[in-house]
C-alpha cells in the first residue's frame, strides 16, 4: 500500500523535474504564452500533479480495496461497504470527483472564476486517465452524493487541496494565476506533463510500496525528507535521456558538407534554399519543399530541421513517411544525421515507429543489451539509444527522434485516448512529412487538422514533395496558419518549380540542380511476350531494370514469366502482401543492390525487379530502365525517380534515361517516321527510342 499524499507527492516531485530536465524548451516556452513565465509553469504543473488523484478521496473509490477501507473507517472516512456493488459506482470514476473538487477549491477558496480558469486548470485533473470526461458525465456525479463523499469526505479532498497549494508557496502564490486564460493547447500539454509524472511515480520499482500492515498503524504526516529522497533516487533509477540542444549555424553550404559527408560545392540549389528559408523565418512556422526526386530533399529537409530547432527550441525532430518500407529506408539515414550533428548526447532517444519496428536491422541493434547504453559492435560509443521507458505505442513518441509512418502523426487529430500524450511528442519537436503529396482526401483530412494543433503550439513543420498541385498547396499552409491565428501567407498557383515556401514569407524558386533529365516515354504492348523482347533487347549489355505493375496478381505473373525466361537469380519480386519479416529483408537487399554508389553496394551486371507501388516512393533505389503499368501522372512522376537517380557507370544502350509504359509513346523527336538521327546516332544522342542505338 502507499498513502495518497505520499503518492501524490511523489508525482508533483517527478513533474517539476520533468519540466526543469526533460519537457522540451519549445513547449515550455508555449505553455509560458499562457502562464506567464517559465517559473510560472513549473508552479503550475506542480499543483496540478499534486492534486491529480484528489478524487480517491471518496467512498466510490476506497470501497474497491475492503482491508483498507475498514483503516480508513477507524479514523473517521465511513464508506459503506454495499457500495461496491452500487451500479452507479462505475460512472462515479476518480478523475471527475478530482476535477469537481479543484474546480469548486479553485472558485470558492482561491477566487478564480468558476466556468473559466478554474474550469480550465480543473478539466486537467479530470483527463489525466487520458480521456476528458464530457460535461453530462459531470452533471451525473456531482449528483451522486453518498459516492462522492460528503462532510468528512469533502473535508479530507480541501486538506489535500490546501496541502497542495503550501506546497507551491502557499494560496497567494495560486492566486495570481486567477485571471490567466489557459488555451486548449495549453491544457493538452500540462495534462501530457502531468499523467506522464503519474506513470513514473505509479512505477512500484522506481517508487516502492509500504507494507501493508503499516495501513494499520497510527497515520503519520508527510516527510518531505522522505520525499525528497525517493524522488531523487527514482529520478536516478530512471534515467531519461539528455537534452538535445541544437546549435544555430551561419554557412548552410559548410553544415551540408559537416553532416553528410560531401564537398559544400555538392549542395544543390534546392538545398540551400530551404535551409536559408529556415535560418531567416520571422517566426519558425511551416517550410514547404518542392523538387524533382533525386534532387535531395531529405537532407535539405534535416539540415532545415536543425536550424528550425536551434531558434524555436526543438528538442527533437519526428520524421513521417508514406509506407512502413521507406521508413526502415528513411531511419539508417535519419540515424547517421544525428551522429554528425555536434553536441548530440550519446544517450538521445530513438524510436523507429511502425507495427514491425523489430524487423529492422538497425533498430534491433539500438535494442539490445550491449547497445542500450549506445556502445557500437566495435566498442565505440554511438549516439542513440532505444530507453526503456520511452517506448510502446503511447510512450514511444515522446523520444527525442521519431522516425515512422505517417498514422503515428495522424493519430494526434483522432479523438483517442491519451492522444494529449501524443501531442506532448509532437509539440516539442520539428516535425518532417515526407510525400506530402501521397495522402488520399481521407488521410489528407487527419494531415490538415494535425497541421493545425502544430500551428497552435508554434511547432515547426517541414512538408516533402515532387509532386503537389497548387489547390493542395494553399490548403496546407491555410491549415497551419489557421492554428497559429494568422492568415498572411499568399501561395500562387505558378510560385515555380523547383520552389521553397515559408508561411510568412514570398516563394524561393531556385534552379534544378546541373542539366534538367530527358526521360523518353515508348509505348509498348501489354503482353508478356512483348515486356520479354523488350527486355531481353534492352538488358544485352546488361543493366538493372524495374518492372513496375499495379496489381500484385500482375506482379507475380510477370515475376513468374521473366524468371523462366531470364532465371531465378536474375529476376527479384516484391510488393505488399509478403510477411512483414520478408518485406524488410526483400527492402535491405533493395537498398544493398540499388542503392546509392558505396563501398556497401553490390550491383549486380544484369537484374530484373518486379514489383508493385512499394518502390515508388521514398525507397533510394536507382534503376537504368523502367517499364510500367499505365498510371495517374503524379505517380508516373514518383516512378520515374528511381531512374537513373543516381551518378553511376552505366551499360551503352542504357545511359539515356528510357522509360517504357503501355498506353502512350512520346519524345523528344518524333514518334512517327525515321529516326532523324538515323545512321550516325550514339548511346548520348537523344532519340525518340533509345534502347535502338
Amino acid at each position: 500500500m502507499l498513502p495518497l499524499h505520499q503518492h501524490l507527492a511523489d508525482t508533483a516531485g517527478v513533474a517539476g523535474l520533468l519540466v526543469d530536465h526533460w519537457v522540451s524548451p519549445q513547449v515550455v516556452r508555449r505553455l509560458a504564452a499562457d502562464l506567464g513565465s517559465v517559473e510560472d509553469v513549473r508552479t503550475v504543473v506542480t499543483w496540478l500533479a499534486a492534486v491529480h488523484d484528489v478524487g480517491k478521496l471518496s467512498p466510490a473509490f476506497v470501497v474497491q480495496a475492503d482491508r483498507l477501507a475498514d483503516a480508513m473507517r477507524r479514523h473517521g472516512l465511513a464508506a459503506r461497504p454495499e457500495l461496491a456493488h452500487a451500479p452507479e459506482r462505475s460512472k462515479v470514476r476518480h478523475e471527475v470527483v478530482g476535477q469537481l473538487a479543484v474546480q469548486e477549491f479553485l472558485a470558492n477558496e482561491l477566487g478564480f472564476e468558476f466556468d473559466a480558469t478554474a474550469m480550465q486548470l480543473a478539466c486537467v485533473v479530470g483527463a489525466h486517465h487520458g480521456v476528458p470526461p464530457e460535461s453530462g458525465l459531470q452533471y451525473f456525479v456531482s449528483g451522486q452524493r453518498v459516492l462522492v463523499g460528503a462532510g468528512p469526505w469533502a473535508e479530507a479532498r480541501a486538506a489535500a487541496l490546501r496541502w497542495a497549494t503550501d506546497l507551491v508557496g502557499g494560496p497567494e502564490i495560486l492566486k495570481t494565476y486567477a485571471s490567466v486564460r489557459v488555451s486548449r493547447p495549453s491544457q493538452a500539454l500540462l495534462t501530457a506533463i502531468v499523467i506522464m509524472a503519474d506513470w513514473i511515480a505509479s512505477n512500484t520499482e522506481l517508487f516502492p510500496l509500504r507494507p501493508l500492515h503499516t495501513a494499520f498503524e497510527p497515520p503519520v504526516e508527510p516527510d518531505p525528507a522522505l520525499t525528497a529522497t525517493r524522488i531523487a533516487n527514482a529520478w536516478r533509477g530512471l534515467d531519461l535521456p539528455a537534452p538535445w540542444r541544437p546549435r544555430a549555424f551561419d554557412d548552410a553550404a559548410a553544415a551540408f558538407a559537416e553532416r553528410f559527408g560531401r564537398a559544400s560545392e555538392d549542395a544543390r540549389p534546392v538545398q540551400l534554399a530551404a535551409v536559408e528559408a529556415a535560418m531567416v523565418q520571422e517566426k519558425p512556422g511551416l517550410l514547404i519543399v518542392e523538387a524533382p526526386m533525386g534532387e535531395g530533399k531529405t537532407e535539405a529537409a534535416l539540415l532545415a530541421a536543425e536550424a528550425l530547432a536551434a531558434r524555436s527550441g526543438a528538442d527533437g525532430c519526428f520524421v513521417a513517411l508514406p509506407t512502413r518500407a521507406t521508413t526502415d529506408a528513411m531511419f539508417g539515414r535519419v540515424l547517421s544525421w544525428l551522429r554528425a550533428l555536434p553536441g548530440m548526447p550519446l544517450d538521445v532517444s530513438v524510436v523507429l515507429a511502425h507495427g514491425t519496428a523489430t524487423l529492422n536491422d538497425n533498430y534491433r541493434g539500438l535494442l539490445r543489451a550491449a547497445h542500450v547504453r549506445g556502445v557500437g559492435e566495435d566498442g565505440d560509443r554511438e549516439n542513440g539509444i532505444a530507453h526503456h521507458w520511452l517506448r510502446g505505442r503511447k510512450k514511444g513518441p515522446l523520444a527525442q527522434f521519431v522516425i515512422g509512418t505517417i498514422d503515428q502523426a495522424l493519430f494526434g487529430a483522432l479523438k483517442s485516448r491519451h492522444v494529449m500524450l501524443r501531442h506532448l511528442g509532437l509539440a516539442g519537436k520539428v516535425v518532417m512529412i515526407d510525400e506530402a503529396h501521397a495522402y488520399d482526401v481521407f488521410m489528407s483530412r487527419y494531415l490538415d487538422r494535425i497541421l493545425h494543433w502544430l500551428g497552435a503550439y508554434g511547432t515547426p513543420v517541414v512538408l516533402l514533395s515532387a509532386t503537389l498541385p497548387a489547390v493542395r498547396r494553399a490548403e496546407l499552409m491555410q491549415a497551419y496558419e489557421s492554428g497559429r491565428g494568422v492568415s498572411g501567407t499568399v501561395v500562387d498557383d505558378d510560385p515555380g518549380y523547383p520552389v521553397v515556401l515559408a508561411s510568412g514569407a514570398p516563394p524561393r524558386p531556385v534552379a534544378a540542380s546541373g542539366t534538367p533529365k530527358t526521360v523518353t516515354v515508348e509505348r509498348i504492348s501489354d503482353d508478356l511476350d512483348t515486356l520479354v523482347d523488350s527486355l531481353r533487347d534492352a538488358l544485352a549489355d546488361g543493366g538493372c531494370a524495374v518492372v513496375i505493375r499495379n496489381t500484385v496478381g500482375r506482379v507475380q505473373e510477370a515475376a513468374d514469366r521473366l524468371a523462366a525466361e531470364f532465371g531465378e537469380d536474375r529476376v527479384t519480386i516484391t510488393h505488399s502482401r509478403f510477411l512483414a519479416c520478408d518485406r524488410t529483408a526483400l527492402d535491405t537487399s533493395l537498398l544493398r543492390r540499388f542503392g546509392p554508389p558505396g563501398e556497401k553496394t553490390e550491383r549486380p551486371f544484369r537484374h530484373i525487379v518486379v514489383a508493385s507501388q512499394v518502390v515508388e516512393q521514398s525507397l533510394d533505389v536507382d534503376f537504368d530502365l523502367m517499364i510500367t503499368d499505365l498510371a495517374p501522372t503524379d505517380l508516373v512522376l514518383q516512378r520515374m525517380g528511381r531512374l537513373h537517380r543516381h551518378q553511376r557507370e552505366r551499360p551503352a544502350r542504357l545511359r539515356q534515361h528510357g522509360a517504357c509504359s503501355w498506353g502512350w509513346r512520346t519524345g523528344p523527336r518524333s514518334p512517327r517516321g525515321p529516326c532523324p538521327e538515323a545512321g550516325r546516332c550514339t548511346a548520348s544522342t537523344p532519340c525518340c527510342v533509345p534502347r535502338r542505338c
